[in-house]
Protein backbone atom coordinates (compact mmCIF):
# COMPACT_ATOMS: atom_id res chain seq x y z
CA UNK A 1 0.00 0.00 0.00
CA UNK A 2 1.24 3.57 -0.90
CA UNK A 3 0.73 5.48 2.00
CA UNK A 4 -0.46 9.37 1.67
CA UNK A 5 -1.42 12.39 4.20
CA UNK A 6 -4.88 11.72 2.56
CA UNK A 7 -7.97 9.57 3.62
CA UNK A 8 -7.47 6.31 1.55
CA UNK A 9 -11.01 3.79 0.86
CA UNK A 10 -10.69 0.82 1.85
CA UNK A 11 -11.50 -2.07 -0.07
CA UNK A 12 -13.33 -3.79 2.08
CA UNK A 13 -15.75 -1.87 4.63
CA UNK A 14 -16.87 -2.31 7.81
CA UNK A 15 -17.59 0.09 10.43
CA UNK A 16 -15.74 -1.02 13.46
CA UNK A 17 -18.15 0.27 15.98
CA UNK A 18 -20.21 -2.91 16.06
CA UNK A 19 -19.23 -4.09 18.83
CA UNK A 20 -21.10 -5.64 21.63
CA UNK A 21 -23.11 -3.74 23.58
CA UNK A 22 -22.71 -4.52 27.45
CA UNK A 23 -25.87 -4.26 29.82
CA UNK A 24 -25.38 -2.17 33.26
CA UNK A 25 -24.36 -4.42 36.34
CA UNK A 26 -27.15 -6.21 38.29
CA UNK A 27 -25.84 -8.34 41.66
CA UNK A 28 -25.85 -11.84 41.08
CA UNK A 29 -24.48 -15.13 42.66
CA UNK A 30 -21.05 -16.43 41.99
CA UNK A 31 -22.36 -19.24 40.02
CA UNK A 32 -24.17 -16.98 37.75
CA UNK A 33 -26.76 -19.15 34.92
CA UNK A 34 -27.17 -17.95 31.46
CA UNK A 35 -29.36 -14.53 31.38
CA UNK A 36 -32.60 -14.52 30.13
CA UNK A 37 -33.12 -11.26 29.96
CA UNK A 38 -31.67 -7.36 30.42
CA UNK A 39 -29.81 -7.93 34.17
CA UNK A 40 -26.43 -9.09 32.38
CA UNK A 41 -23.26 -8.75 34.35
CA UNK A 42 -20.41 -6.75 32.82
CA UNK A 43 -18.37 -8.83 30.60
CA UNK A 44 -20.67 -12.11 30.83
CA UNK A 45 -20.44 -15.32 28.45
CA UNK A 46 -22.62 -18.20 28.65
CA UNK A 47 -21.49 -20.82 30.49
CA UNK A 48 -19.27 -18.76 32.48
CA UNK A 49 -19.05 -18.60 36.74
CA UNK A 50 -18.01 -14.95 38.41
CA UNK A 51 -15.94 -14.83 40.99
CA UNK A 52 -15.05 -12.57 43.90
CA UNK A 53 -11.56 -11.98 42.62
CA UNK A 54 -9.12 -12.46 39.74
CA UNK A 55 -9.00 -16.09 38.33
CA UNK A 56 -5.48 -15.97 37.14
CA UNK A 57 -3.62 -18.55 35.22
CA UNK A 58 -0.05 -19.24 34.01
CA UNK A 59 0.88 -20.94 31.11
CA UNK A 60 3.89 -22.28 29.72
CA UNK A 61 5.36 -22.90 26.33
CA UNK A 62 7.88 -26.48 26.99
CA UNK A 63 11.17 -25.58 25.70
CA UNK A 64 11.59 -29.71 25.19
CA UNK A 65 8.17 -30.43 23.50
CA UNK A 66 6.18 -27.28 22.13
CA UNK A 67 3.27 -28.39 24.53
CA UNK A 68 1.63 -25.73 25.73
CA UNK A 69 -0.05 -26.15 29.66
CA UNK A 70 -1.56 -24.10 32.44
CA UNK A 71 -1.29 -23.81 35.68
CA UNK A 72 -3.59 -22.69 37.99
CA UNK A 73 -1.76 -20.82 40.99
CA UNK A 74 -4.35 -20.85 43.79
CA UNK A 75 -3.84 -24.81 43.42
CA UNK A 76 -0.62 -24.89 42.22
CA UNK A 77 -1.37 -27.79 40.04
CA UNK A 78 -1.20 -28.17 36.18
CA UNK A 79 -4.57 -28.28 33.95
CA UNK A 80 -5.42 -27.55 30.48
CA UNK A 81 -2.42 -28.60 28.48
CA UNK A 82 -2.22 -29.26 24.33
CA UNK A 83 0.70 -29.65 21.80
CA UNK A 84 1.28 -27.45 19.51
CA UNK A 85 3.70 -28.77 16.62
CA UNK A 86 5.87 -26.32 15.68
CA UNK A 87 5.00 -23.35 18.39
CA UNK A 88 7.39 -20.87 18.74
CA UNK A 89 6.15 -17.93 21.11
CA UNK A 90 3.29 -16.83 22.57
CA UNK A 91 1.08 -14.13 23.19
CA UNK A 92 -2.26 -12.99 24.67
CA UNK A 93 -4.86 -10.13 25.64
CA UNK A 94 -5.92 -11.10 28.89
CA UNK A 95 -8.04 -14.05 28.36
CA UNK A 96 -7.15 -15.82 24.60
CA UNK A 97 -3.60 -17.13 23.80
CA UNK A 98 -2.04 -16.60 20.32
CA UNK A 99 0.13 -19.38 19.42
CA UNK A 100 2.80 -18.43 16.61
CA UNK A 101 4.38 -21.34 15.03
CA UNK A 102 6.16 -22.11 11.52
CA UNK A 103 6.28 -19.38 9.31
CA UNK A 104 3.33 -18.31 7.17
CA UNK A 105 1.51 -21.32 9.03
CA UNK A 106 -2.25 -20.39 10.48
CA UNK A 107 -2.62 -18.79 13.54
CA UNK A 108 -3.45 -20.78 16.90
CA UNK A 109 -5.60 -20.28 19.70
CA UNK A 110 -6.21 -21.39 22.84
CA UNK A 111 -9.01 -19.92 25.01
CA UNK A 112 -7.68 -19.92 28.61
CA UNK A 113 -11.26 -19.68 30.01
CA UNK A 114 -10.67 -16.61 32.64
CA UNK A 115 -10.77 -13.19 32.02
CA UNK A 116 -11.58 -9.58 33.82
CA UNK A 117 -14.30 -6.80 32.43
CA UNK A 118 -13.47 -3.78 34.53
CA UNK A 119 -16.64 -1.89 34.99
CA UNK A 120 -16.26 2.19 36.07
CA UNK A 121 -14.87 1.93 39.62
CA UNK A 122 -14.62 -1.80 40.03
CA UNK A 123 -13.92 -4.88 37.66
CA UNK A 124 -15.94 -8.59 37.10
CA UNK A 125 -13.79 -11.62 37.67
CA UNK A 126 -15.08 -14.66 35.51
CA UNK A 127 -13.83 -18.04 34.71
CA UNK A 128 -14.98 -20.89 32.33
CA UNK A 129 -13.14 -24.44 31.14
CA UNK A 130 -10.08 -23.75 28.95
CA UNK A 131 -9.74 -25.75 25.79
CA UNK A 132 -8.12 -24.75 22.23
CA UNK A 133 -10.16 -22.71 19.79
CA UNK A 134 -11.28 -24.40 16.68
CA UNK A 135 -9.86 -22.58 13.64
CA UNK A 136 -9.06 -23.38 10.12
CA UNK A 137 -6.73 -22.50 7.20
CA UNK A 138 -8.59 -19.41 6.14
CA UNK A 139 -7.43 -18.00 9.87
CA UNK A 140 -4.14 -15.72 8.58
CA UNK A 141 -0.80 -16.06 10.21
CA UNK A 142 0.90 -13.38 11.76
CA UNK A 143 1.50 -11.46 14.53
CA UNK A 144 -2.42 -10.37 17.23
CA UNK A 145 -2.51 -8.44 19.03
CA UNK A 146 -6.17 -7.90 21.12
CA UNK A 147 -7.48 -4.93 23.42
CA UNK A 148 -10.40 -6.96 25.22
CA UNK A 149 -12.44 -5.87 22.37
CA UNK A 150 -11.02 -7.03 19.25
CA UNK A 151 -8.21 -8.61 18.07
CA UNK A 152 -5.82 -7.29 15.20
CA UNK A 153 -3.61 -10.21 13.19
CA UNK A 154 -1.09 -8.34 11.50
CA UNK A 155 0.89 -10.50 8.46
CA UNK A 156 4.70 -9.39 7.60
CA UNK A 157 4.23 -11.47 4.54
CA UNK A 158 1.64 -9.73 2.63
CA UNK A 159 0.90 -6.42 5.00
CA UNK A 160 -2.83 -7.25 5.35
CA UNK A 161 -4.23 -7.05 9.02
CA UNK A 162 -7.33 -9.06 9.87
CA UNK A 163 -9.73 -8.02 12.27
CA UNK A 164 -11.56 -10.37 14.64
CA UNK A 165 -14.68 -9.44 17.18
CA UNK A 166 -14.40 -10.40 20.63
CA UNK A 167 -17.62 -10.69 20.86
CA UNK A 168 -17.97 -13.66 18.12
CA UNK A 169 -14.83 -15.18 19.83
CA UNK A 170 -16.65 -15.63 22.69
CA UNK A 171 -19.41 -17.31 21.62
CA UNK A 172 -16.93 -19.99 19.32
CA UNK A 173 -17.28 -18.20 16.17
CA UNK A 174 -14.01 -17.50 14.22
CA UNK A 175 -14.13 -15.47 11.02
CA UNK A 176 -12.48 -12.28 10.03
CA UNK A 177 -14.71 -9.23 10.26
CA UNK A 178 -12.66 -7.05 8.36
CA UNK A 179 -9.31 -7.42 6.27
CA UNK A 180 -7.29 -4.00 5.81
CA UNK A 181 -4.55 -4.59 2.70
CA UNK A 182 -1.21 -3.23 2.94
CA UNK A 183 2.47 -3.77 1.47
CA UNK A 184 4.33 -6.68 3.52
CA UNK A 185 6.75 -5.40 6.00
CA UNK A 186 8.16 -6.32 9.95
CA UNK A 187 4.79 -4.58 11.36
CA UNK A 188 1.81 -4.65 13.36
CA UNK A 189 -1.67 -3.64 13.75
CA UNK A 190 -2.98 -2.88 17.51
CA UNK A 191 -6.87 -2.02 18.19
CA UNK A 192 -7.17 0.89 21.05
CA UNK A 193 -10.55 2.90 22.02
CA UNK A 194 -12.48 1.62 19.08
CA UNK A 195 -9.67 2.27 16.84
CA UNK A 196 -7.05 -0.10 14.84
CA UNK A 197 -2.96 1.75 14.66
CA UNK A 198 -1.27 -0.33 11.44
CA UNK A 199 2.15 0.52 10.88
CA UNK A 200 3.53 1.76 7.94
CA UNK A 201 6.90 1.22 5.84
CA UNK A 202 8.72 2.99 2.96
CA UNK A 203 10.02 -0.34 1.91
CA UNK A 204 9.47 -4.15 2.64
CA UNK A 205 12.67 -4.79 3.80
CA UNK A 206 12.57 -1.80 6.51
CA UNK A 207 11.41 -1.60 9.73
CA UNK A 208 8.19 0.56 9.83
CA UNK A 209 8.44 4.63 10.03
CA UNK A 210 4.76 6.06 11.26
CA UNK A 211 1.32 4.72 12.56
CA UNK A 212 -1.62 5.58 10.87
CA UNK A 213 -5.19 4.88 12.19
CA UNK A 214 -8.89 2.80 11.10
CA UNK A 215 -11.45 4.99 12.38
CA UNK A 216 -13.77 3.50 14.98
CA UNK A 217 -17.03 5.73 13.69
CA UNK A 218 -15.67 5.74 9.94
CA UNK A 219 -18.36 4.12 7.87
CA UNK A 220 -16.37 3.64 5.24
CA UNK A 221 -13.54 2.11 6.66
CA UNK A 222 -10.75 4.92 4.95
CA UNK A 223 -7.38 4.71 6.26
CA UNK A 224 -6.08 8.37 8.04
CA UNK A 225 -2.55 9.32 8.95
CA UNK A 226 -1.90 11.16 12.01
CA UNK A 227 -0.19 14.26 12.80
CA UNK A 228 3.03 13.84 14.63
CA UNK A 229 2.71 10.31 13.97
CA UNK A 230 6.52 9.52 12.43
CA UNK A 231 8.22 6.64 14.59
CA UNK A 232 11.67 5.60 12.61
CA UNK A 233 12.55 2.41 13.30
CA UNK A 234 9.30 1.08 14.58
CA UNK A 235 9.73 -1.70 17.23
CA UNK A 236 7.53 -3.15 19.91
CA UNK A 237 4.64 -1.99 21.45
CA UNK A 238 2.27 -1.86 24.71
CA UNK A 239 -1.47 -0.63 25.37
CA UNK A 240 -1.58 1.54 28.76
CA UNK A 241 -4.48 3.87 30.01
CA UNK A 242 -2.79 6.77 28.47
CA UNK A 243 -2.38 5.59 25.15
CA UNK A 244 -0.87 2.98 23.21
CA UNK A 245 3.48 3.10 23.09
CA UNK A 246 5.72 1.93 20.49
CA UNK A 247 9.16 2.12 20.40
CA UNK A 248 11.57 4.10 18.12
CA UNK A 249 14.85 5.11 17.53
CA UNK A 250 14.37 8.51 18.80
CA UNK A 251 12.11 7.76 22.01
CA UNK A 252 8.75 6.69 22.41
CA UNK A 253 5.57 7.49 20.15
CA UNK A 254 2.47 7.60 22.50
CA UNK A 255 -0.95 7.49 20.48
CA UNK A 256 -3.67 8.58 22.65
CA UNK A 257 -7.15 8.99 22.41
CA UNK A 258 -8.98 12.34 23.46
CA UNK A 259 -12.78 12.14 23.33
CA UNK A 260 -12.37 10.04 20.03
CA UNK A 261 -9.94 11.66 18.50
CA UNK A 262 -6.61 10.01 18.19
CA UNK A 263 -3.53 12.38 18.95
CA UNK A 264 0.18 11.53 18.70
CA UNK A 265 3.17 12.70 21.39
CA UNK A 266 7.09 11.80 20.98
CA UNK A 267 8.43 10.91 24.73
CA UNK A 268 12.05 11.54 24.16
CA UNK A 269 14.99 9.56 25.76
CA UNK A 270 17.22 11.57 28.41
CA UNK A 271 19.84 14.10 26.76
CA UNK A 272 22.01 11.82 28.51
CA UNK A 273 21.24 8.30 26.94
CA UNK A 274 23.68 5.35 27.99
CA UNK A 275 21.53 2.41 26.84
CA UNK A 276 20.40 1.42 23.38
CA UNK A 277 17.09 2.24 21.86
CA UNK A 278 13.72 0.52 23.11
CA UNK A 279 12.41 -2.82 21.03
CA UNK A 280 10.03 -4.13 23.38
CA UNK A 281 8.27 -3.12 26.52
CA UNK A 282 7.07 -5.11 29.29
CA UNK A 283 4.63 -4.28 32.68
CA UNK A 284 1.90 -5.17 34.51
CA UNK A 285 -1.46 -5.22 32.80
CA UNK A 286 -3.52 -1.82 32.87
CA UNK A 287 -0.11 -0.16 34.97
CA UNK A 288 0.94 3.02 33.09
CA UNK A 289 4.67 2.18 34.46
CA UNK A 290 6.84 -0.24 31.80
CA UNK A 291 10.61 -1.02 31.53
CA UNK A 292 12.36 -1.93 28.45
CA UNK A 293 16.11 -3.58 28.49
CA UNK A 294 18.39 -1.16 27.73
CA UNK A 295 21.07 -3.19 25.63
CA UNK A 296 24.03 -4.39 27.83
CA UNK A 297 24.07 -1.34 30.35
CA UNK A 298 20.86 -1.21 32.09
CA UNK A 299 17.07 -0.84 31.49
CA UNK A 300 14.56 1.68 30.75
CA UNK A 301 11.97 2.54 33.16
CA UNK A 302 8.63 4.43 31.54
CA UNK A 303 5.87 6.44 33.48
CA UNK A 304 3.16 7.31 30.37
CA UNK A 305 1.37 9.15 33.22
CA UNK A 306 4.51 11.60 33.60
CA UNK A 307 5.32 10.96 29.68
CA UNK A 308 9.08 10.23 31.14
CA UNK A 309 11.93 7.58 30.05
CA UNK A 310 14.47 7.51 32.67
CA UNK A 311 17.71 4.80 32.62
CA UNK A 312 18.50 2.44 35.59
CA UNK A 313 22.21 1.26 35.48
CA UNK A 314 22.21 -2.57 35.90
CA UNK A 315 25.30 -4.48 37.88
CA UNK A 316 25.46 -7.02 35.08
CA UNK A 317 23.40 -7.09 31.33
CA UNK A 318 19.98 -7.99 31.93
CA UNK A 319 17.93 -10.93 30.06
CA UNK A 320 14.18 -9.96 30.97
CA UNK A 321 12.63 -7.10 33.05
CA UNK A 322 9.22 -5.88 33.83
CA UNK A 323 7.49 -4.00 36.71
CA UNK A 324 4.00 -3.72 38.97
CA UNK A 325 4.22 0.34 38.56
CA UNK A 326 2.47 2.22 41.59
CA UNK A 327 5.66 2.44 43.80
CA UNK A 328 6.64 -1.30 43.19
CA UNK A 329 10.10 -2.04 41.98
CA UNK A 330 11.46 -2.15 38.41
CA UNK A 331 12.28 -6.34 38.24
CA UNK A 332 14.92 -7.41 36.44
CA UNK A 333 16.82 -11.27 35.88
CA UNK A 334 20.76 -10.47 35.03
CA UNK A 335 22.68 -12.98 32.85
CA UNK A 336 24.09 -14.86 36.14
CA UNK A 337 20.80 -15.62 37.03
CA UNK A 338 20.55 -13.22 39.67
CA UNK A 339 17.15 -11.10 39.89
CA UNK A 340 17.45 -7.72 40.84
CA UNK A 341 14.70 -5.07 42.38
CA UNK A 342 15.24 -1.28 41.07
CA UNK A 343 13.73 1.43 43.33
CA UNK A 344 12.28 3.43 40.21
CA UNK A 345 12.80 6.67 42.43
CA UNK A 346 16.16 6.77 43.55
CA UNK A 347 17.53 4.13 40.93
CA UNK A 348 19.25 2.43 42.96
CA UNK A 349 19.42 -1.69 43.76
CA UNK A 350 17.04 -2.55 46.22
CA UNK A 351 17.22 -6.23 46.77
CA UNK A 352 18.80 -8.86 44.62
CA UNK A 353 19.29 -12.72 44.82
CA UNK A 354 20.47 -15.28 42.95
CA UNK A 355 17.57 -17.75 42.15
CA UNK A 356 18.37 -19.01 38.49
CA UNK A 357 21.12 -20.82 36.39
CA UNK A 358 23.37 -18.77 34.77
CA UNK A 359 22.91 -18.22 30.99
CA UNK A 360 23.71 -20.08 28.02
CA UNK A 361 23.63 -19.47 24.59
CA UNK A 362 19.62 -18.73 23.12
CA UNK A 363 18.01 -19.11 26.96
CA UNK A 364 15.95 -16.30 28.29
CA UNK A 365 13.77 -16.22 31.46
CA UNK A 366 10.46 -15.60 31.17
CA UNK A 367 9.31 -12.92 33.79
CA UNK A 368 5.49 -12.33 34.46
CA UNK A 369 3.87 -10.00 37.17
CA UNK A 370 0.84 -9.27 38.60
CA UNK A 371 -0.28 -6.49 41.69
CA UNK A 372 0.43 -9.29 44.02
CA UNK A 373 3.59 -11.57 42.97
CA UNK A 374 5.47 -11.98 40.35
CA UNK A 375 6.66 -15.36 38.06
CA UNK A 376 9.97 -16.44 37.23
CA UNK A 377 11.07 -19.05 34.68
CA UNK A 378 13.72 -20.74 32.64
CA UNK A 379 13.76 -22.87 29.92
CA UNK A 380 16.44 -25.12 31.51
CA UNK A 381 14.72 -25.81 34.46
CA UNK A 382 11.34 -27.61 35.40
CA UNK A 383 10.12 -24.98 38.15
CA UNK A 384 8.05 -21.61 38.37
CA UNK A 385 8.70 -19.35 40.78
CA UNK A 386 6.51 -17.01 42.79
CA UNK A 387 7.77 -13.84 43.96
CA UNK A 388 6.87 -11.45 46.42
CA UNK A 389 8.21 -8.14 44.77
CA UNK A 390 7.44 -6.26 48.17
CA UNK A 391 9.22 -8.45 50.29
CA UNK A 392 12.98 -8.36 49.20
CA UNK A 393 12.57 -11.19 46.36
CA UNK A 394 11.36 -13.57 48.82
CA UNK A 395 10.46 -16.69 47.03
CA UNK A 396 6.57 -17.33 48.39
CA UNK A 397 6.19 -20.61 46.37
CA UNK A 398 8.20 -23.11 44.04
CA UNK A 399 5.72 -24.48 40.92
CA UNK A 400 7.03 -27.87 39.60
CA UNK A 401 6.13 -28.40 35.66
CA UNK A 402 6.08 -31.06 34.00
CA UNK A 403 8.33 -29.56 30.86
CA UNK A 404 10.85 -27.09 30.43
CA UNK A 405 9.13 -23.52 30.45
CA UNK A 406 10.22 -21.24 27.51
CA UNK A 407 7.89 -18.61 27.75
CA UNK A 408 5.38 -18.06 30.65
CA UNK A 409 2.52 -15.61 30.03
CA UNK A 410 -0.63 -15.10 32.47
CA UNK A 411 -3.77 -14.71 31.96
CA UNK A 412 -6.88 -13.65 33.54
CA UNK A 413 -6.01 -9.71 34.64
Amino acid sequence: MTFHKTRRTLTTVLALTSLVTLAACASTPNAAPEPDSSAVPHGFVAGATEADEAQIRLTYLSADSGTITMIDPLTGEEGFSTAVPGATSLSHDGRYIFVRTTPNAPLKMIDTGVWTRAHGDHSHFYSSPAHTVETDSRLPSGTAIGDGNKVAIFDESTGTTSILLREALDKGEVHVALSIPGTPHTGLAVPYKGHVLITSAPDSDKLPTAVWAVGAADASGSLESLPNAECPALRGHAITSYGVLFGCSDGVLMVSDDAGTLTAAKIPYPSANPGQRIESFEHRPGSSELTSLAGTAGLWHLDAAAQKIQFIKSPEPLLASTTAGNGTPALAVGTSGTVYAFDTETLAVEAQKQLLPAAKTGQTPSLVVDNNRAYLSHPSTTKILELDYRDQLRVARTFTTAGTPAQLVETGL
